[in-house]
């Protein structure tokens, strides 16, 4: 389970490529060979990854301001198992 404090990264040099097609993105890791089908939401987590890294807290407030959402409990939890997943698949990393 992801753990709120922490700071969390893209794999370093991962080097994914990212193709979207409507509401639907593919998203390949050229680390692990492994392609990835996303929703458009979830696309859009991982690219602002691309450029900070954040604590589920911060990727929260930056997903709020840039969907114009209200940045509460529920937004937080739908993010914190995201990140959950994104773990799973080897896209993220901890920062030390």
């Amino acid at each position: 389970m992801i753990d709120k404090t922490q700071t969390w990264q893209l794999v370093k040099n991962a080097g994914l490529l990212i193709e979207r097609f409507g509401t639907e993105a593919i998203v390949y890791n050229p680390l692990s060979g492994e392609t990835h089908q996303m929703n458009d939401f979830s696309v859009s987590v991982l690219e602002q990854m691309l450029e900070k890294h954040f604590t589920v807290n911060s990727l929260t407030g930056e997903v709020c301001s840039s969907f114009e959402l209200e940045n509460n409990t529920e937004i937080k939890n739908i993010l914190t198992q995201l990140l959950n997943n994104f773990d799973q698949i080897g896209l993220i990393e901890p920062c030390y």
